[in-house]
């Protein structure tokens, strides 16, 4: 599922690309094929609210999925981690390879 609202990270509002993700690899896949070449930078928040923990095949899946975002000059974040997600992602270190903030709708 893909829409586009705006959100706040850092006190600025955004209007991002925003994909809930089931934790499954063919919802990536099929996502970045979708999107357009993007003349300028773009956002594409991943809503993660749907995913309990993560394994190796999403993980991989995850770092395919921002190479391909990349390719296309978009910018991933991942949003609404659950503990367990965000927990593997900082024992992994790719908490510091991928962007992880919040999706919000309303301003601060």
């Amino acid at each position: 599922m893909q829409n586009t609202r705006p959100w706040n990270h850092d006190s600025q509002l955004h209007t991002a690309l925003i994909i809930a993700w089931d934790g499954s690899q063919q919802t990536l896949r099929d996502a970045v094929q979708r999107l357009p070449y993007a003349p300028s930078q773009r956002e594409v928040a991943l809503d993660c609210s749907e995913v309990d923990t993560l394994r190796t095949e999403q993980l991989g899946a995850l770092i395919q999925f921002r190479r391909g975002l990349q390719e296309r000059n978009y910018h991933l974040r991942l949003c609404e981690l659950r503990p367990t997600a965000l927990e593997v992602l900082h024992l992994t270190r790719l908490d510091r390879m991928l962007d992880i903030s919040a999706l919000e709708t309303e301003p601060r």
